[in-house]
């Protein structure tokens, strides 16, 4: 006991000569290698921070922790990887292992160039993403890191691909439903091909996108429009409304490209085709589609203790089912509830900022003309 009360005395004896104003946010996370500063910067992040500033910190804190972890097990799988007899592989295995880190599951199945391009991609993501919070943090806002969340679903589609291609490899053994044999680039280019554009599932899902954002904004009944808009900063860039416009648009295609690929091929492509294959086609969709509208309390933009919790949850249960019924109608291929979730998000998204630019689902910064 005498011994740790030392050590905590020391602790807190590092403590007090902390500086007395915040370094800049890139500074106090990366000492977290070392074990001595690491405590001190725990102290400093837990007890005198606010609430926001400890969340950017953590979340850099994992970014570079994940990192490593990555970095470590790739050098065992890279030396062991071996093309798997297909007899012994496991389309679940595969998911996992890439769930646990990038590339995972395609080091797995002997795929070392796929596993390298994902690790080297997602790494490069997070590190970015950890630099663009470093200067998100200098002016307090509650605005989305673009980079984190191309992270995070780059890495959601990674762990698609690797049980897509443990599928194709096993031939499709043991799955009554077939799988996307559809290469990336069809994936990213659905939104925007003309055949999706003009199909009713696709132009439905975004103007029920907009008809639905306009029910969550008049629950707010917001004193704010586009029109009071003076400036908006995004990305560390400000510009007058015309341009911020632009900007959140931008931002808002790139957000939504990256969620409808990522999303559709882990719920649609995966939980849902798993689902439909334990406990049968109709009771595996709902049951999906519900877990998808859960998922969604974990949104940044959600707010547990709001009054419109349950509506956003209860929107994105919908949006879950009519999706993993498009998933169903097209026989299992995923481009097109990839253009109408694209699409949905594009045109909520940008109702959102139109009719209540505050509160809009990016989080880019907004001032006002009064």
């Amino acid at each position: 006991m005498n011994r740790f009360n030392r050590a905590m005395q020391g602790v807190e004896g590092a403590n007090k000569r902390l500086p007395k104003q915040p370094q800049p946010f890139f500074r106090r996370c990366f000492p977290l290698w070392l074990d001595q500063r690491g405590r001190e910067l725990i102290h400093e992040v837990l007890f005198r921070e606010g609430v926001e500033v400890r969340f950017r910190a953590m979340l850099s804190v994992l970014l570079l922790r994940f990192i490593t972890f990555s970095f470590a097990l790739l050098f065992f799988f890279v030396s062991t990887s071996e093309a798997q007899d297909p007899s012994r592989i496991d389309p679940l295995k595969a998911a996992m292992l890439s769930a646990l880190f990038p590339g995972g599951g395609h080091f797995y199945l002997g795929e070392k160039e796929k596993g390298l391009a994902y690790l080297g991609s997602e790494m490069s993501l997070a590190l970015g993403a950890i630099f663009l919070e470093n200067e998100l943090a200098k002016k307090p806002n509650d605005e989305l890191n673009p980079l984190f969340l191309l992270a995070l679903k780059g890495h959601e589609l990674g762990v698609y691909t690797a049980y897509r291609s443990a599928r194709l490899m096993t031939q499709n053994r043991g799955y009554e439903t077939p799988v996307d044999e559809s290469p990336l680039s069809d994936f990213l280019l659905a939104p925007f091909r003309l055949d999706h554009l003009l199909h009713p599932y696709v132009y439905l899902g975004a103007l029920a996108g907009a008809a639905l954002t306009l029910g969550e904004v008049f629950l707010e009944n917001p004193k704010r429009r586009y029109g009071d808009i003076r400036s908006v900063r995004a990305a560390g860039i400000r510009s007058g409304r015309e341009g911020g416009l632009l900007l959140y648009e931008a931002d808002l295609a790139l957000v939504s490209l990256s969620a409808a690929v990522g999303e559709e091929g882990i719920w649609r492509g995966l939980l849902q085709t798993e689902a439909e294959r334990s406990f049968g086609s109709t009771r595996g969709w709902l049951f999906t589609s519900f877990l998808f509208g859960l998922a969604h309390l974990f949104n940044p933009n959600v707010e547990l203790t709001s009054g419109k919790t349950l509506y956003q949850v209860s929107v994105a249960s919908l949006g879950g089912l009519y999706l993993g019924w498009i998933y169903q109608k097209e026989h299992y291929q995923l481009s097109r509830s990839i253009a109408t979730h694209f699409w949905f998000n594009i045109f909520a998204g940008t109702t959102a900022f139109l009719l209540d630019p505050k509160e809009n689902p990016l989080g880019v910064r907004v001032e006002f003309r009064f």
